[in-house]
């Protein structure tokens, strides 16, 4: 499973080559900043059912509070496949764009509470889990040109999709308490802090997600050979742990594509 997406993007490129009307005319690298796929509140019992073995610790009493999965900064390498009207003509304003795409996601949820009676001791219990993974994604797209401004630019939009998966995945739990205290000794007062603190690693079920989205841009004609793109995504996102989730989120990617011809 961890290799699909490797075989599924040299399989397009093959098949595409394979009926003598698409040919590589580009190669592209980019990085692209992403918004969060997910926002909302996400339960105690959502990250304890998530882990591959059990990490038990009880809520009762704390106040909890979640950061929604979000993704970071991703880097990707795409081929731009052009279609051919002949063998030497091709049409410079379509464009297939299939790539990879490695990226790194995470969330979690933490809660504290009170204890002591706030005159001699004063005691506040914590605890943290966070799920992080590695992710890799294909990219299919296809892309639609318009016409050149001021020389050097011009417009692009398209639609696409990106399934993906993570290549590994871990989460990290900690439980930590802090004591303030207070004690008399010979009518002098004194105060004492005291802390303890566990935790543990531990493996956690793979993310599934496929991203459907709607790129728009502008193309920058530097040299006779290199372009260089700015690009937002409008995109809907399904994503799967234990359960599945859909919701949409915004991505600007910049990058940089060497023409062959």
């Amino acid at each position: 499973m961890k290799y699909i997406f490797f075989l599924l993007l040299f399989g397009s490129v093959i098949q595409a080559n394979a009926q003598c009307r698409y040919k590589i005319s580009a190669l592209e690298v980019g990085a692209r900043a992403n918004n969060y796929y997910e926002s909302g509140y996400s339960g105690l019992s959502t990250f304890q059912d998530n882990a591959k073995e059990p990490i038990q610790y009880s809520g009762y009493g704390y106040n909890v509070s979640s950061q929604g999965l979000h993704q970071f900064g991703s880097f990707g390498i795409y081929l731009h496949l052009s279609r051919f009207i002949n063998d030497t003509v091709f049409n410079p304003n379509r464009k297939l764009r299939i790539g990879i795409s490695a990226s790194s996601a995470g969330h979690g949820i933490s809660g504290f509470k009170d204890i002591g009676n706030y005159i001699d001791t004063f005691t506040k219990a914590g605890f943290n889990y966070y799920h992080s993974y590695t992710i890799l994604s294909l990219d299919i797209s296809t892309l639609r040109y318009g016409k050149i401004f001021w020389k050097r630019f011009r417009p692009f939009a398209g639609i696409g999709i990106s399934p993906g998966m993570s290549l590994s995945s871990k989460g990290e739990f900690i439980a930590d308490t802090v004591s303030h205290g207070r004690f008399m000794y010979n009518g002098t007062s004194y105060y004492y802090t005291s802390s303890s603190s566990a935790g543990k690693d531990y493996a956690v079920k793979p993310l599934v997600f496929v991203s459907a989205y709607i790129p728009i841009g502008l193309n920058f004609r530097l040299s006779k050979r290199l372009d260089l793109n700015l690009e937002s995504r409008l995109n809907l996102n399904m994503y799967h742990v234990k359960s599945t989730t859909f919701n949409t989120c915004f991505s600007i990617m910049f990058s940089a594509a060497y023409k062959l011809f």
